[in-house]
């Protein structure tokens, strides 16, 4: 079957530290915040806030997977099956190749609607169309669940314009003070 990317574990666990540590570290210690004009520092600050507020979000989230015969295997502390027919949507979030897919399902235990992320291994990947995991999940889905209906999918295009809207008020701040500055 298929499994997520081996490189899960770098970007749940150290990547986000790092491009925090990274940020703020360039940020003190560069001498940048002697030399840089007020208004490019403020920038600066809110767009590191801004892809901060993002990669907060990957450990919690981001989540090991393996597809099995009777749906998908969560590893992590505690593993979980979610059966194919329990999976409302799987999406990507770029528009190109995915880089991280969502997995939309109901949890029989809580009665909530959860969400969790994957990464596709580099080989499994398609430019402008599924990779070959999600592929799979999807054909699973339908085959599972008989209310299936591709329409209901999530559109890659407004996932993007949400990123892009969500981002505008932290991009127009950072330009407003690059300019000021």
């Amino acid at each position: 079957m298929y499994a997520s990317s081996k490189q899960t574990v770098f970007f749940k666990y150290y990547f986000p530290f790092l491009f925090i540590l990274g940020f703020g570290t360039s940020f003190l210690a560069s001498g940048f915040v002697d030399t840089a004009p007020d208004g490019f520092k403020i920038a600066f600050a809110i767009m590191s806030v801004w892809l901060s507020i993002f990669f907060i979000q990957v450990p919690f989230r981001l989540k090991k997977i393996t597809t099995l015969e009777k749906g998908i295997l969560v590893k992590g502390r505690e593993r979980k099956l979610i059966p194919y027919a329990d999976i409302e949507s799987v999406s990507k979030f770029d528009l190109a190749g995915p880089w991280f897919m969502t997995i939309k399902y109901f949890d029989q235990k809580s009665g909530d609607t959860k969400k969790i992320c994957f990464m596709p291994s580099h080989t499994q990947k398609r430019t402008m169309a599924d990779d070959a995991i999600t592929a799979f999940i999807k054909e699973r889905m339908k085959e599972e669940n008989p209310q299936y209906n591709e329409e209901d999918q999530p559109s890659t295009m407004k996932n993007f314009m949400i990123l892009m809207l969500l981002s505008m008020p932290f991009t127009l701040t950072a330009i407003y003070f690059f300019l000021l500055g």
